[in-house]
């Protein structure tokens, strides 16, 4: 078993471990807190990164796939509705999105550039 692999499982054993911790299943999606905690711990570990729409995206082997696809969606969701109300494009929504993103991730989260190049926050 690869360092990466071993990684990943002990990132979705902390994960499973605080649904439980917390009186959930596995087979329930967590809620946004929970959410919130084991997208952070993907970011850190370099699973994750913030994309440069606005949206997560895999950098390594997916991992918790639900969790972010569940993220992206709500996401998606928010700036369809701030589109609207402000009547820009949605994509300009989480163009704007992206750089508060960016500006608040953690050190060691993957952040994607306006050009499409990846770097790690330091």
């Amino acid at each position: 078993m690869s360092a990466v692999t071993r990684n990943l499982l002990v990132v979705v054993a902390v994960a499973l471990l605080s649904f439980t911790a917390f009186g959930l299943s596995a087979a329930q999606s967590p809620d946004g807190r929970q959410r919130l905690a084991i997208l952070k711990a993907l970011k850190v570990k370099g699973v994750v990164g913030e994309n440069n729409k606005g949206l997560l995206e895999f950098r390594g082997a997916p991992a918790a796939q639900d969790v972010v696809n569940a993220e992206n969606a709500d996401r998606q969701q928010d700036y369809q509705q701030i589109a609207k109300s402000t009547k820009v494009a949605v994509a300009d929504v989480g163009k704007r999105r992206a750089v508060q993103l960016a500006k608040d991730a953690p050190a060691g989260t993957w952040v994607q550039q306006p050009d499409g190049g990846w770097d790690k926050k330091k």
